[in-house]
């Protein structure tokens, strides 16, 4: 059964209450990024990033000097090596690129200290400081620090960073920055020169288009990707064929990226998955070719296109066997714990920032924010809680096991939409459609509902299934702890990947750089395509969730 409850205003109200919720959703956004540079001693102001900007600047004196002291690190005198170390530890900024290159050296010892100087507290929060500066910047629209993020960045080549670094100065890039953008494209190598050609088509608009054509046919994919994602947001059908082109890429960051501009614009999928293999994409990218041969020139297209959250790579765990919840950072240090639940069981994140956990026990949901103070709880909710979901809207989707089932549950606790059905129902997430879809565990199947409480069966005959979540392709990722595997299935239900041999799954979990997480006995891990394991926390007993 499902039960709809309208919120008790009247039609004129509602698209002052659209405005307002999208409003609040965007402060929530921005007081997130505050919060964080508070915490660091950040000032949040146009002035304080500024300032913090600048102290991240490496000089060529800095660089000379470190190198200098990189080189001793494999000096046959120990005091000597052992001085360097310090000194190194105590640069206002580390040299983070140097010493990557240090990992590779020659010199057994130069390679052990550089990965030691890698991983030290001092590395960990400069990463984290400066994503959380970037999403300043994007999120309260500062104006003006283009060459300053230019300087900062060539010392960095962190994947989530050069994320919130496009971002950021597609928004604090001005027309008077054509000029310096224009020597960053000539001057400098990837991937800063394709950071300034996105952001030159952000500085001049449609005036930037005469230079971003001769890039769609540059050698470097790469280079094409830029061009086509900055003539795609100013609307430009020219894009089209490139961005479908590259979806065959040799680099799979290109097709993510490419895929991702193209679901943007278009609204279409397609049944395309950047990271299969590429026999298992052929029928997906004909598809997309097809699609451009006959709707590209006049399919609507979404202007500017929606782009999804950064992953911060960031970890929420709930730790069921010790009753305590945290989050861990991409270096598997703790940022914050919160012991003392009865047995907490699923968690969540949201782009602006609430961390969701679920008491099952208490039967009660929890928000936190990022320095794991409570800022909202519900009680009571109507069955014991074992999945949950954080919504834009600002409202909670729990999945209730104990009843039978699903709520969405307001900020002011009200229950303002809830579907019955048979079959324990363990997870449940909504879609951009608004529908809902939602694994039943015992019934051995995952369905798809929408608000109307219309029902359709997406997958039958499962085995103990844990947890289930729909992909951006239509696929389903499928958690079955009774075969002791995961599976992805395609829209016709055939398993396209898996990871078998598992003890006792509990949870998957697909994440922005196509890897897969998996929680069972040997703690949570991250699979590659290939299946081999690439990120392991031993925390045994968990449920997890990755933003």
């Amino acid at each position: 059964m499902c039960r709809f409850h309208p919120l008790p205003i009247r039609p004129l109200t509602y698209l002052v209450f659209g405005f307002m919720c999208l409003l609040a959703s965007v402060t929530q956004a921005g007081d997130f990024a505050t919060d964080r540079l508070k915490k660091w001693q950040i000032e949040p102001t146009a002035k304080g990033v500024e300032a913090y900007l600048r102290s991240m600047v490496f000089d060529a004196e800095m660089r000379e000097s470190a190198k200098g002291l990189i080189n001793k690190l494999g000096s046959p005198n120990y005091r000597e090596r052992k001085t360097a170390m310090a000194a190194l530890a105590k640069l206002p900024v580390m040299p983070h690129r140097q010493l990557e290159e240090a990992t590779n050296s020659p010199n057994a010892e130069v390679r052990v200290r550089a990965r030691r100087l890698l991983t030290t507290t001092h590395r960990k929060f400069q990463v984290p400081k400066l994503v959380a500066t970037l999403s300043f910047i994007e999120q309260r629209d500062v104006q003006g620090l283009t060459e300053l993020i230019f300087q900062v960045l060539p010392e960095w080549q962190d994947p989530n960073l050069m994320n919130h670094a496009e971002r950021a100065l597609r928004t604090t890039v001005e027309s008077d920055d054509a000029d310096f953008l224009r020597r960053q494209i000539t001057t400098q190598p990837s991937p800063f020169r394709e950071l300034a050609l996105v952001a030159l088509g952000s500085a001049l608009g449609r005036e930037a288009i005469p230079e971003l054509l001769p890039a769609l046919q540059h050698n470097d994919p790469p280079m094409r990707l830029a061009a086509a994602d900055a003539m795609a947001d100013l609307g430009d059908r020219r894009s089209l064929p490139v961005l479908v082109e590259l979806l065959d890429s040799e680099d799979v960051a290109v097709r993510e990226k490419s895929a991702m501009v193209l679901r943007g614009l278009t609204g279409q999928r397609l049944g395309y998955s950047a990271h299969l293999p590429e026999k298992s994409r052929a029928n997906a990218f004909r598809a997309w070719q097809q699609w451009y041969e006959v709707s590209g020139k006049t399919a609507k297209l979404t202007l500017p296109y929606p782009r999804p959250p950064v992953e911060m790579g960031r970890t929420l765990v709930c730790v069921w066997s010790s009753n305590l919840f945290k989050e861990v950072d991409a270096n598997k240090r703790d940022v914050f714990t919160v012991p003392g639940f009865k047995y907490v069981w699923g968690c969540h994140a949201t782009p602006d920032g609430r961390r969701l956990v679920i008491d099952s026990e208490r039967k009660g949901v929890f928000e936190y924010d990022s320095s794991g103070r409570e800022t909202w709880q519900r009680m009571d909710i109507p069955g014991r809680p074992t999945g949950v979901e954080g919504l834009e809207n600002g409202n909670v989707l729990i999945a209730c096991s104990e009843t039978d089932r699903v709520v969405e549950i307001a900020r002011d606790g009200r229950v303002v939409w809830e579907y019955e059905i048979k079959g324990r129902p363990t997870t449940a997430q909504r879609l951009s459609n608004g529908n809902t879809v939602i694994n039943l565990q015992s019934a051995g199947k995952i369905v798809e509902v929408d608000q109307q409480g219309n029902l359709k069966t997406l997958l039958d005959g499962l085995d103990r299934v844990h947890t289930a979540q729909r992909l951006e392709n239509g696929n389903l990722l499928v958690t079955e702890m009774g075969l002791h595997r995961v599976d992805e299935y395609d829209v016709h239900g055939k398993v396209i990947w898996s990871k078998a041999g598992l003890k006792n799954p509990a949870q998957a979990q697909r994440i922005a750089n196509g890897n897969t997480l998996i929680a069972d006995e040997d703690g949570i891990k991250e699979y590659n395509r290939s299946g081999d394991s690439v990120w392991h926390l031993p925390v045994t007993r968990s449920r997890f969730f990755r933003y």
